[in-house]
């Protein structure tokens, strides 16, 4: 059993884990394909994958954002 808090408390350190994960990891990547060898096609798909991570890990955050307003609304104070 968990309580209440706990489980925000969870929640919490995921939300801020993926918000600044994410935009480090895609900032890097896009830097490291700017100055990769690779051919333009190649670098336009691996950017085209990385906006899919990023719209993907933006759904995710919403969730959890969703999953915390609704534990913090519940009157149940153990999970």
């Amino acid at each position: 059993m968990v309580t209440k808090q706990e489980v925000m408390q969870t929640l919490e350190e995921c939300i801020q884990t993926g918000t600044s994960a994410v935009s480090l990891y895609a900032k890097h990547v896009n830097n490291a394909l700017l100055f990769s060898g690779f051919k333009t096609q190649t670098k336009e798909l691996l950017a085209n994958i990385l906006v899919l991570l990023q719209e993907d890990s933006e759904r995710h955050q919403k969730v959890y954002e969703d999953l915390l307003s609704q534990v913090k609304g519940s009157g149940k104070d153990v999970y």
